[in-house]
């Protein structure tokens, strides 16, 4: 989907979902376990932040919607020894557009998507040498997201996220297979709004 159908696509719900009885504003506060699927890498060995806000809006009891705006630090290390060998750091803005589904009276369920836009990247290869902001790597990147959240005190919900990118970070056939594979753990505070 090209970014500019999905910007359009996410002004539409939220502007229709103003109708709901009532909706919240979330702050999030998240780290990231995150690896490049496709690179010579492999395990959720790059810490990263998450950082943002979010609204959900409530059409009924049992499911909400959800958007925002969040940084979001992803990519992949390789340690030898606790010396960093190999690294990439990918800095995104991200905006999600999520569907929330309560299960049970403190869990639910989340599927949905998130556009990123790529603020910042370096790769450190293997001999030090650094790149910054190479233009192999695309400027924006898809997510699939899934994940579970549960209220874990007044005001406070605890989110596991996975995010899975739909097509592919690089353009550069000889990384074609390149995607972000990121697990998240957030807490988030909820400020309750009414109409």
């Amino acid at each position: 989907m090209k970014p500019f159908l999905f910007l359009t696509l996410l002004l539409v719900l939220t502007l229709t979902s103003l109708k709901a009885q009532n909706f919240s504003g979330n702050v999030i506060l998240g780290i990231n376990g995150a690896q490049v699927d496709g690179d010579t890498q492999s395990g959720y060995k790059k810490a990263g932040l998450k950082l943002g806000f979010d609204v959900s809006l409530f059409d009924e009891k049992k499911v909400s919607y959800e958007t925002g705006l969040n940084f979001s630090s992803k990519g992949a290390i390789d340690k030898v020894n606790g010396f960093t060998q190999f690294k990439t750091s990918l800095n995104y803005i991200e905006i999600p557009l999520l569907l929330n589904i309560r299960l049970l009276e403190k869990f639910s369920f989340i599927a949905g998507a998130s556009y990123n836009y790529l603020i910042s990247s370096k790769i450190t290869e293997y001999d030090g040498t650094e790149t910054k902001d190479p233009d192999y790597l695309k400027n924006y990147d898809i997510n699939a997201v899934t994940g579970i959240k549960t209220d874990i005190w007044s005001g406070f919900e605890l989110r596991a996220i996975f995010n899975y990118t739909l097509g592919h970070i690089t353009s550069d056939p000889d990384m074609k297979y390149w995607r972000n594979n990121v697990l998240n753990l957030s807490i988030v505070k909820k400020f309750g709004l009414k109409k």
